[in-house]
């Protein structure tokens, strides 16, 4: 059977246009740097783990990932093709393997668009709710308050949200990095600068009369601080806990997860600029999506921990994760930001103007990313071929991402009312990235054993005392997320799992598993052996 035969096409259409620079900060916007999507952990971790240190489980994390992160800049710049893991764990473990594991992430990244939008909506609503009190304007009240109270009201603005990030996944991929490095960039600067300098000047003292000053037009009490606490002590919160080395380390997997997407260019391997130079990974997903986003979550967490407090902090989010909240919007960092600027208007505005700008390009990624893996399965005729389509005037998948728009629509439904979803799916997309770095770390090990010709044909065949330095890297990296799936899982005091979790998981891997061999029987039926595809890399 001839190549033609075993792929849909003899080349991918796809064109190699994304730089260092838009790789790196593609990798930091998708990672959660913006301060908003990624900040719900700075409550769920308390909520969860209130003993736990949240500094000392960032660096721990970080130095554990810098292996996973190289891990996937080893084998991104090995076999340099769009879809990610997916394309090397096919062709280096089993094919089967590659499409399950990488199935689940997917699942999990267009949840997120879900959350993402759902969090981005709470921007607006935040915003609003605190620019009524602060001005006494009875338009932004009234758009608080709807948007606060209308579950159909947010939902509709985060369809909006999404038709843009439709339009920006839909760019050219070239312009589409230039776009949101620029958006990304201004948004930044706006919004730490001034965040970073209302915290710096800020005391408990003063944020405790700000906030009582921002609850009198939601609350009659005239300490609402103070009933926030009392509220939640109430409710069976325990306070502050002295940090604990065991509540910790179980902490360290669910960090872990709220830094996952540090290697996202991957799935645009076929599409990057001298793609098989390790170094150039090394930086945007190491460097960049790593690191930078672990040095954020620390200053964010020291700010918080000493301004709001952390006896404040666990009582909000105590109250918040289990229904019981009377703040009316979301408690989270931003949220705090807009109440120490709310006798600052200009201050005020500038927050929302640049919270935006790193807001709204995010949930174009999860678009992507599924766009570019569905991509790759169609390539290999695992999926249907209108999936690896690419507009000969836009240069990147439309039906893909299309079809990763309309999944994502119904998360966005479900995350968008209900608060626990975002346990729900913290829990899931848990062990579906513990799974995935545990495959994609074993599929390093191997590789330069099972594809020998593919590892010394690539730039990655440097050796150590005869051993494959990405067989080293490897083997650390799944060191340290087995070490992380033990503590994690064996933990009796973390409750994130229910018997709805699980039947989702095995939905997840079992459809996923039964879908493969369905493809695989289906394309026999029509004289094509799909294993064939998987004895050397898609064409470029």
């Amino acid at each position: 059977m001839s190549p033609k035969q075993v792929f849909v096409r003899e080349a991918t259409g796809l064109v190699r246009e994304i730089n260092l620079k838009g790789a790196t900060v593609y990798n930091i916007l998708f990672n959660g740097f913006p301060m908003l999507q990624a900040t719900t952990i700075l409550i769920l971790v308390p909520f969860m783990f209130p003993a736990g240190d949240y500094v000392l489980a960032w660096i721990v994390a970080g130095a554990g990932l810098t292996f996973n992160g190289l891990v996937y800049a080893y084998m991104t710049a090995a076999m340099p093709r769009s879809g990610g893991e997916y394309v090397f764990i096919s062709r280096v473990l089993a094919p089967e393997i590659g499409f399950i594991v990488n199935f689940a992430w997917v699942f999990i990244i267009v949840s997120w668009l879900g959350w993402d939008t759902s969090i981005t909506v709470a921007v607006i609503s935040s915003f609003f709710s605190v620019l009524g009190p602060a001005t006494g304007s009875a338009i932004a009240s009234s758009v608080a308050s709807t948007l606060l109270s209308s579950v159909e009201a947010r939902t509709l603005v985060g369809v909006v949200i999404v038709l843009i990030n439709v339009g920006l996944a839909l760019m050219p991929v070239g312009k589409y990095m230039r776009a949101i490095f620029v958006a990304v960039v201004v948004g930044f600067i706006v919004s730490t600068a001034i965040s970073f300098g209302l915290f710096l000047v800020a005391t408990p003292s003063s944020f405790a009369a700000l906030f009582n000053q921002y609850m009198r037009a939601y609350s009659a009490s005239p300490d609402a601080y103070k009933a926030v606490l009392d509220a939640a002590y109430a409710a069976g919160y325990g306070g502050a806990q002295p940090y604990s080395l065991t509540a910790t380390v179980p902490m360290m997997a669910l960090v872990c997860g709220y830094t996952s997407a540090s290697f996202m260019t991957t799935y645009f391997g076929g599409e990057i600029r001298r793609g098989g130079e390790v170094r150039r990974h090394m930086i945007s997903m190491v460097v960049g999506g790593l690191y930078c986003v672990v040095l954020l979550q620390i200053v964010l967490w020291s700010f918080m921990s000493r301004v709001l407090t952390r006896e404040f902090v666990g009582a909000a989010g105590y109250l918040y994760f289990t229904g019981q909240s009377f703040i009316p919007t979301d408690p989270l960092w931003y949220f705090y930001t807009y109440v120490l600027a709310i006798n600052s208007l200009p201050l005020l505005i500038l927050l929302f103007v640049g919270y935006m700008l790193m807001a709204v390009p995010k949930m174009s990624g999860e678009l992507l990313m599924p766009s570019r893996c569905a991509f790759a399965w169609s390539f290999d005729r695992l999926a249907p071929a209108k999936f690896s389509e690419v507009s000969e005037r836009f240069r990147v998948p439309i039906y893909t991402v299309l079809a990763a728009t309309v999944v994502g629509f119904i998360f966005l439904a479900w995350m968008t009312g209900d608060a626990s979803s975002y346990i729900t799916m913290s829990s899931i997309s848990t062990f579906v990235i513990l799974v995935l770095w545990a495959v994609v770390a074993i599929t390093a090990i191997v590789f330069p054993y099972r594809s020998r010709s593919t590892f010394e044909a690539s730039r990655v065949s440097t050796k150590i005392a005869g051993i494959p330095v990405i067989s080293i890297v490897g083997a650390i990296s799944l060191a340290f997320v087995s070490w992380l799936f033990l503590t994690f899982y064996l933990n009796p005091d973390f409750t994130g799992y229910t018997w709805f979790t699980w039947v989702i998981m095995l939905v997840i891997y079992g459809g996923a598993l039964a879908y493969y061999y369905l493809v695989v029987h289906y394309r026999k039926t029509q004289g094509i052996d799909i294993a064939l595809a998987f004895h050397e890399l898609p064409p470029e």
